[in-house]
């Protein structure tokens, strides 16, 4: 993900570094966006009054 947001890098050169192919470095972006939005909901939700 790293790669991707703060490099700027194209999926077709993170697979190249990493030794994957593009659609893996796309869905692994996807996932760790998606954990990191999970992760952001729950700190958020455990600061408000229930």
């Amino acid at each position: 993900m790293a790669y991707r947001y703060l490099g700027g890098l194209p999926y077709r050169q993170i697979a190249e570094l990493l030794g994957g192919t593009p659609e893996a470095a796309r869905r692994a972006a996807a996932d760790g966006l998606a954990a990191l939005r999970r992760t952001l909901t729950a700190t958020d939700l455990e600061g408000e009054d229930r």
